[in-house]
């Protein structure tokens, strides 16, 4: 796939952000090709992509944005981004797609402003779900 996807924590407290190594367990990053904020990612030869990471200011530990890049249609890639958006209040979005979250509440507790700046928002409980909607935008 040839765009990018985005996971970005509702929260403006670090405290309650995504933990930088519980985010690195999802994936199988190539620690050779990898640096601090840029994890090369690789399933198999025909399933690769590079995740850029942001972290909050002054806790480096605490990730609140990621950008995915060139996602592959690896399954295990969107299982990874729905333990993720399962760790808070985290959204997930892609160009011309709808928003994603896993939770109603989640959902429920996004600002107006913010639905209108993401547009749609979906619920979703798979990965496979994930992957569907990315490939149907």
């Amino acid at each position: 796939m040839g765009f990018e996807v985005f996971l970005r924590c509702l929260e403006d407290d670090p405290t309650l952000g995504i933990s930088r190594a519980a985010m690195r367990a999802l994936f199988p990053v190539v620690e050779k090709e990898s640096e601090a904020d840029r994890w090369s990612v690789r399933y198999d030869h025909s399933n690769t992509c590079v995740v850029y990471l942001t972290s909050y200011t002054g806790q480096e530990e605490m990730i609140r944005f990621a950008m995915v890049e060139r996602p592959c249609r690896d399954v295990r890639l969107w299982d990874a981004a729905l333990a993720i958006l399962k760790m808070g209040r985290v959204v997930f979005y892609s160009p011309g797609g709808p928003s994603v979250v896993a939770s109603e509440a989640v959902r429920a507790s996004l600002p107006a402003e913010e639905v209108a700046a993401l547009g749609p928002v979906q619920l979703v409980q798979s990965g496979e779900e994930i992957l569907r909607i990315i490939e149907s935008s």
